[in-house]
């Protein structure tokens, strides 16, 4: 069942990505979801849970998930846009990283911003981090140097122009 949910994400993807945005979808930055869409109370995008197998094996890894928010609140169209992982990192620990923050915002559910009471569909994105966090990073400066040097590995800071580098001359990756 696990299997066949990943091709069915994997083929969403390709399908929607090869669709170059429809025109009724608008690409908008994450840090400008907000003003088209609000999680529901109780479905705030939550941190995903670190997988086990990761964990256990010291695996770090940043993750950059595209998705849709359809006209009803549902993220949809999901796609794995970029992702980086520490050396050594098994392939069971990478999909299980990657179906983990899927997960996550698959079961975020959102309600239309005052400001998109036509509810616009929207493609946008979402960077998740795993990191361990051990004694040697115990102050919280050192923590979050360490949290934003995985984040860059991944980081994409105009989804437009990664969506669309012909348009923008810039390169996807």
């Amino acid at each position: 069942m696990r299997w066949r949910f990943q091709v069915l994400i994997a083929g969403s993807a390709l399908l929607f990505a090869t669709s170059a945005m429809a025109a009724d979808y608008k690409v908008v930055e994450s840090a400008e979801l907000g003003t088209f869409w609000i999680a529901q109370p109780g479905h705030e995008q939550r941190p995903p849970r670190y997988p086990a197998g990761s964990l256990h094996d010291g695996v770090e890894s940043c993750i950059e998930v595209g998705f849709s928010i359809e006209p009803d609140g549902t993220p949809a169209r999901f796609k794995i846009l970029r992702s980086s992982f520490s050396d050594g990192a098994s392939k069971d620990a990478v999909e299980s990283a990657k179906q983990a923050a899927v997960d996550t915002v698959a079961a975020t559910r959102f309600d239309p911003a005052p400001s998109n009471s036509q509810r616009q569909p929207i493609y946008t994105h979402r960077l998740f981090t795993f990191a361990i966090i051990t004694p040697v990073h115990d102050a919280k400066a050192e923590r979050q140097a360490h949290a934003e040097h995985l984040r860059q590995a991944c980081r994409i800071d105009d989804l437009r122009s990664f969506m669309h580098p012909a348009d923008s001359g810039a390169k996807t990756n």
